[in-house]
């Protein structure tokens, strides 16, 4: 099983939290699910658009309930706004829902003139916000939304705080005939407002009676449409007043800002202000103004760039009015963002108690810098959340060959997916893995816990499917540039696998671009020299492993991407060693180089390396499974692709593509590992028949 997600706050933090009376309440993402199903039930015109992230949305329990309520576009966030303000424009209240990462950058164009420029009021939310997919590395983070939303005209934007402003901003967007945008993350969160110290009946009283009815059949207590803190769109909440120090943050970085409040108060005897500043756009000006008037020093929190977000839109504000006092912008500097969970992110960029508490300090000059409160990432981080997981359809006894068995070996997890012939999903199973970081910025996986999470999901897959009959073939798709080293024996892993968000190998990239090498290995690779491709962290694995150095050399350990080591152990090592391409940066190893170029100087230690072998099609070529834990022994392996193989299959190129499993040594330079070559010029098929 994966490691425990690290804790959002220090013991330090939690035990400031216990002396408040905080309870810690549920993530923000599960109530608004809730929220908004209770909405639905009450006015069918209440409509839930996602693409695919019907399980990382929360919504499973919504599609259950009210199916003809939920549009699932998949993986199309552009459709989705498109769909969603055609809704919205036919009088449905509509809201869109998809990773903010996505959201907000792939289809900010359909935002800006399908849903701002048309005046349609779609409710767009933007789930696992921020850093909250750390382990996914940049690609999954949302750092960029508030800056382009608030440079969108006709938009508001709603980051709440805890469960309490989550469901009073899901009732206000469902009640507002204007655009917006609601952020959440998927974090727990301590409740912060006076009213959870209700007694049980008065907030019970507090609820119509459909939730009431609810209640008395689940037996959970569901959170109060109304409550002693006031809550509107624009206007913030004053948590906490003094007279030293401002904190004004959104979302969930207001809870920080408490403890440290707190904290500050306790350990300084400095009293500190702080504002929930819930709506980033409108601003509340007057609560911003009134913090720069009243305190001699204000720190903005968000979990966002320093650029564009909540910080600047203050400082602007109290720039012109005039306000002259410190102002500190707590979020992500503009770097190469770390990988790590998000607790670990939060720490190494001061967004905690203990890094607030140092800014604070600093503004108000009993400090001496300014708090980065940079801490080394956890080992062991936690696990991602499951993949969504779509409604599934039994699939009833498959005879032989009547079905087809995919394995998406991703970042975050094992997803098994069997299809009948004509392409339908007839059931899914996921599992995840858990993200090592043995330092800030480095990232491994632990290759024998995925290969257990493979045996596991296509024997419970298959298993519900009521079939004694292997598939017809298998698929695997997989994280490409991650490596592995095993042993050819057993297979079993040397190391860790590294992955490709690491970036241990970026002191030898930057070497060699400093010495010039670059244009070389782009004339033999196509390439430009960087970490994200795994033959620098070979590098640094075989420097600062020897034995693993000698055990390639030998021939008695190989290397490959996630693809190849599952497939060396599924097929038990019967695979080919053929098709090296110029992606896997073998080309500049084994061509005719000068003696000083980088390659050259390696060629002694590269000889194992194999020529590249072309091969017009795998077709009728298959390794045959022979695992017998694998349930699906006998399958026929014809298909392996990365992200960038699916989309020239999408593009109605050929994908006929060969495992290359090679015997490395630390002559592998700057190109990325071996792993997948596409060949042949035909149209490629969805699904190859075998034999």
């Amino acid at each position: 099983m994966s490691a425990p997600a690290p804790s959002m706050f220090s013991p330090a933090a939690q035990e400031v939290a216990k002396r408040l009376d905080l309870t810690m309440g549920r993530a923000n993402l599960d109530v608004f699910a809730d929220t908004l199903l209770t909405l639905a039930r009450e006015d069918r015109h209440v409509i839930a658009v996602t693409s695919d992230s019907r399980g990382s949305g929360k919504l499973k329990p919504f599609g259950d309930a009210l199916p003809r309520q939920l549009v699932e576009i998949g993986i199309a966030e552009q459709n989705l706004v498109g769909v969603a303000a055609g809704l919205a424009s036919a009088g449905k209240t509509v809201f869109a829902v998809s990773p903010a990462c996505f959201l907000t950058a792939r289809s900010l164009e359909q935002i800006k003139n399908d849903i701002r420029y048309s005046n349609n009021p779609v409710k767009v939310v933007g789930i696992s916000a921020g850093v909250s997919y750390g382990a996914l590395g940049s690609t999954h983070h949302s750092l960029h939304d508030l800056a382009a939303l608030r440079a969108i005209n006709n938009i508001d934007i709603v980051a709440p705080a805890d469960n309490f402003e989550t469901r009073q901003a899901v009732l206000a967007a469902a009640r507002t005939d204007r655009p917006m945008y609601l952020r959440f993350g998927k974090a727990a969160m301590y409740d912060l407002h006076p009213w959870h110290r209700l007694p049980a009946c008065e907030q019970t009283e507090r609820l119509p009676a459909c939730e009431v009815a609810a209640n008395q059949m689940t037996g959970r207590m569901p959170i109060p449409l109304f409550a002693k803190t006031d809550w509107a769109i624009g206007r913030a909440i004053l948590l906490r007043d003094g007279r030293d120090v401002a904190f004004i943050g959104t979302g969930e970085t207001v809870v920080h800002c408490l403890l440290a409040a707190v904290h500050l108060r306790e350990q300084y005897g400095i009293e500190c202000r702080v504002i929930s500043m819930h709506t980033v756009k409108p601003l509340d000006a007057e609560c911003v103004l009134a913090a720069g008037r009243d305190c001699r020093a204000v720190i903005t929190a968000e979990e966002h760039m320093v650029h564009g977000g909540l910080g600047e839109a203050c400082a602007a504000t109290l720039m012109q009015a005039g306000v002259a006092v410190p102002l500190r912008i707590v979020g992500i500097p503009n770097e190469y963002t770390v990988t790590g969970a998000q607790a670990d992110i939060f720490r190494h960029y001061g967004i905690s108690m203990e890094g607030l508490t140092e800014t604070a300090l600093a503004a108000r000059g009993v400090g001496f810098q300014p708090a980065k409160c940079r801490q080394k990432t956890s080992r062991q981080a936690g696990s991602l959340p499951h993949a969504p997981q779509p409604t599934r359809r039994q699939a009833g006894s498959l005879p032989h060959g009547s079905a087809v068995l995919a394995i998406d070996q991703s970042t975050s997890g094992t997803k098994a997916v069997l299809f009948d012939r004509d392409g339908h999903v007839l059931d899914l199973e996921t599992r995840e893995h858990a993200q090592i970081y043995p330092q800030p910025g480095w990232v491994e996986h632990d290759a024998e816990h995925i290969w257990r999470n493979t045996l596991t999901v296509t024997s419970e897959l298959l298993g519900r499917a009521n079939s004694t009959n292997p598939p017809a073939c298998l698929s695997i798709t997989n994280q490409r540039e991650s490596i592995v080293v095993f042993d050819r024996e057993t297979g079993r892993p040397l190391h860790h696998a590294i992955v490709w968000q690491c970036r241990r190998g970026a002191e030898l990239c930057r070497q060699l671009v400093e010495s010039g090498h670059e244009p070389q290995v782009r004339e033999k690779t196509g390439l430009k020299i960087d970490t994200y491709f795994s033959a620098s962290k070979l590098n640094w694995l075989i420097r600062e492993r020897p034995d693993i150095g000698r055990a390639l050399a030998s021939g008695e350990a190989l290397v490959g991407t996630i693809d190849t080591y599952l497939i060396y152990r599924l097929t038990r090592g019967r695979v080919d060693r053929v098709s090296t391409s110029r992606r896997a940066g073998h080309d500049a190893v084994r061509s005719r180089c000068r003696p000083d170029s980088p390659a050259g100087r390696r060629r002694r230690d590269s000889q194992r390396i194999p020529h590249a072998v072309c091969r017009r099609s795998v077709r009728h070529r298959s390794q045959r499974v022979r695992d017998s834990r694998f349930v699906g022994a006998g399958s026929g392996v014809v298909r392996i692709a990365g992200d960038g193989s699916i989309a020239i299959a999408r593009s109605h190129r050929a994908v006929a593509v060969r495992v290359a499993i090679v015997p490395a040594s630390a002559g592998d330079c700057a190109g990325r590992s071996p792993a997948v070559r596409l060949e042949g010029g035909r149209p490629a098929r969805t699904v190859t028949r075998v034999g």
